[in-house]
């Protein structure tokens, strides 16, 4: 019994040891000090917040010319099939010309 135990115990203690150098060297920064990964958490913040700042910027140029695509699209298609785009103010006059000119 008592080989068994020490065998146990053995097979135990190489398997922790296993375990260790996995853990240490498949997670990167557990090596580090607390003060360390605070430092590193902090740099990888800001470089967040600098990355958000530019994707933020950069989907508000995309929807202006989104924007910019679809009016001229919308312009350039009314134009070229003489479509007359109602107004849609308070006096419900039709906008633009367009047609013969003539009632019907």
């Amino acid at each position: 019994d008592t080989e068994v135990v020490l065998q146990l115990a053995q097979t135990v203690l190489e398997k922790s040891e296993w375990i260790d150098r996995h853990v240490a060297t498949g997670i990167p920064g557990l090596d580090r000090t607390l003060p360390q990964q605070l430092a590193r958490m902090e740099q990888l913040m800001q470089q967040n917040e600098t990355v958000l700042v530019k994707l933020r910027s950069l989907q508000q140029e995309a929807t202006d010319k989104q924007e910019q695509c679809r009016t001229f699209v919308r312009d350039n298609t009314c134009r070229a099939l003489d479509i007359v785009e109602e107004d849609t103010t308070a006096t419900g006059l039709v906008a633009g010309g367009g047609g013969d000119g003539g009632d019907g």
